[in-house]
């Protein structure tokens, strides 16, 4: 029953979110034409009302995303993937993209990742995406002057990342629950609000590339995201068939 509950949910998902992602595209670009057509026309308070519209528009784009990158991840789409990466270079690629965001919030983001770390294996893409939740849901809940970390080790079993910070902190009853889809810390110091669907992203890319992630957390102290990737492997090449007689 449990399975077929869940098989039921994906194929749910699967399909509203195709059955919504067009429409919510052709409204989107609507918004936009309405914008250039109009100009100043529409007056502060009309031109406040159209943007709200559009961001909320955004926002449900994003979610019909997660939604599909999810039942993607489920269906097997990361497991054929073993290109060999850095993880120095994925950290650096997200930090890059983040950094606006931390100067705006007033946060310092700082990384110690030695370049000589093994390399992982899988999806750099999907890993970067990984990094970038993990790094914008720790903003959301950073006052201004925290302080962002990521930090990596090797060893002989594989690749650890840290990402912490110096946030608010998640209830200790609620810390169970941060990889189920929807769920949200509602917090005090958090100024964007999310789809909840990130770190169930997150939980599913990283067990989708045979890593493991982990979370521990104080109120009022901070957060910390623990990454476990295998080390990459070179796949063995096919035996040799040795002649027979006369071949």
């Amino acid at each position: 029953l449990r399975e077929e509950k869940e098989r039921m949910e994906r194929n749910f998902i699967t399909f509203v979110s195709h059955e919504m992602r067009s429409p919510l595209v052709v409204v989107r670009q609507y918004i936009e034409a309405l914008q250039l057509l109009a100009g100043d026309q529409l007056g502060r308070e009309g031109k406040e009302i159209v943007d709200r519209c559009c961001s909320r528009v955004q926002k449900l784009e994003k979610m019909v995303e997660h939604w599909l990158d999810i039942s993607r991840i489920e269906e097997g789409a990361f497991a054929g993937k073993r290109d060999p990466l850095r993880v120095v270079d994925l950290v650096a690629q997200s930090v890059e993209e983040m950094i606006p965001l931390c100067r705006e919030g007033g946060i310092s983001l700082e990384t110690e990742i030695p370049e000589d770390l093994p390399d992982i294996c899988g999806d750099g893409e999907g890993l970067v995406r990984v990094f970038l939740n993990l790094i914008g849901n720790a903003v959301k809940y950073t006052p201004k002057h925290g302080r962002i970390r990521i930090a990596a080790a090797g060893g002989e079993d594989g690749v650890t990342v840290r990402v912490s910070d110096t946030g608010s902190g998640i209830p200790a009853d609620k810390v169970p629950f941060v990889f189920e889809p929807f769920f949200r810390v509602m917090g005090k110091e958090e100024r964007h609000r999310g789809s909840g669907l990130g770190l169930t992203f997150c939980k599913k890319i990283i067990e989708a590339h045979g890593g493991e992630i982990g979370v521990a957390s104080r109120e009022g102290e901070g957060t910390e995201f623990t990454l476990r990737f295998p080390l990459f492997s070179r796949p063995e090449p096919p035996p040799l068939h040795e002649a027979g007689p006369g071949g």
